[in-house]
């Protein structure tokens, strides 16, 4: 027989199981406190307020020292122990037999219902920024689609429970659209709405600068991997939307920084070509992207990466002309089944196509992008 592979515990039950280790271990140093007080000699010398004062502190200190914190259970993590922790300080034995009593059943007698609770329940794949780049497919930006529409559609109504429950899931999607619905959130009319959409902005913020140190402190090592992997970190939160313009601007500058040290160690990696040219698009520094697309052309294995990056900048730049002459030359070379993925395929063959009317794709854009800079327009 062959021996099967250990279950591992959810991380909502660990949570819990952790969460109960700590209200036991402070509900025991406060026992003691309290057993000290009580026990012969009566009334207590100096010597046993004092033993007594140091176990208090010491069960207040438990809970503010508890540091896990899971992703599908954030409260067991962030603001249960810090506030039983405080509770505890100011209200010696009652506070931490009371702050017990109520979590447990709150959480043994409340139960969500209705459509957030079927949120709650919907299985996300999300990528993690620590495992590096997020590679978004045409399905990939479909599926964040089809999951955010029902949120916006509650965030528009009147339930507050539903917001609620809206909102811790995308505070868990983590995504640029979340963050943008989030923002919004702020300026709901419920104050609870409010107050639950700051909350949730402000743990995504602290969450993502804490993986920024922690990668610009491997980093510094000089390690090619780990450099790469903080460009990587200062790209994704520059996009992610929790930033504002200005910061956004700092850590895309810090972005292109990295990966140009990273190119000065790894030379062989001629996709860092292609991301660093993405970076200097982000930056609007047209020339520095042209440059590192048109060194991506130079590879076999960048070569369409390279020719969809000059398209973009060409069209962000609405440089009709040298677009089109791109557009030539990408027609002259369709992609092979195995060039790349499938997405960045139909990508070529967008910008390369001709539409229905006689005109070739960008073509059509640029008579729209026209038609929309006009005043009155609307896109």
């Amino acid at each position: 027989m062959t021996q099967s592979p250990p279950r591992r515990v959810a991380p909502h039950l660990k949570a819990v199981i952790y969460l109960q280790c700590m209200f036991a271990a402070s509900l025991l140093l406060e026992a003691g406190g309290l057993y000290l007080l009580l026990s012969p000699p009566r009334p207590a010398g100096q010597q046993q307020w004092l033993q007594a004062t140091a176990l208090h502190l010491l069960a207040a200190a438990v809970p503010l020292l508890y540091r896990y914190r899971p992703a599908r259970f954030p409260s067991a993590g962030w603001y249960l122990p810090k506030l039983t922790g405080l509770i505890t300080l100011f209200l010696p034995v009652v506070g931490i037999s009371g702050m017990f009593l109520t979590v447990n059943l709150t959480k043994l007698l409340i139960r969500p219902k209705g459509l957030a609770h079927e949120f709650e329940q919907e299985k996300m794949h999300l990528t993690h920024l620590d495992a590096g780049t997020i590679t978004r497919t045409m399905d990939d930006m479909l599926r964040e689609e089809l999951a955010t529409q029902p949120i916006v559609d509650i965030l528009l109504g009147s339930d507050d429970d539903l917001k609620r429950g809206a909102i811790m899931l995308l505070k868990r999607m983590k995504s640029p659209r979340a963050v943008t619905l989030l923002k919004e959130s702020l300026s709901d009319a419920s104050a609870e709405v409010r107050f639950f959409a700051h909350t949730a902005l402000t743990q995504l913020e602290e969450d993502a600068v804490e993986r920024l140190d922690k990668a610009e402190e491997l980093a510094a090592s000089g390690d090619a991997a780990l450099v790469r992997a903080f460009a990587e970190a200062c790209r994704e939160y520059a996009r992610s939307g929790l930033p504002e313009d200005t910061m956004r601007s700092y850590y895309l500058a810090e972005s292109r920084k990295q990966y140009l040290r990273y190119m000065s160690i790894e030379r062989r990696d001629h996709m860092a070509c292609v991301e660093l040219g993405h970076v200097s698009l982000e930056l609007k520094d047209y020339e520095s992207a042209l440059r590192m697309f048109t060194t991506a052309l130079d590879y076999p294995d960048t070569r369409l990466a390279g020719r969809l990056g000059r398209c973009w900048a060409f069209f962000e730049q609405r440089d009709w002309v040298r677009l089109s002459r791109e557009m030539a030359i990408m027609r002259s070379a369709m992609p092979e089944a195995d060039e790349a993925d499938e997405f960045s395929r139909a990508l070529y063959v967008f910008w390369a196509q001709h539409t229905t009317d006689g005109t070739t794709a960008p073509h059509a854009l640029q008579a729209r992008t026209r038609a929309c800079d006009m005043p009155g327009a609307t896109a």
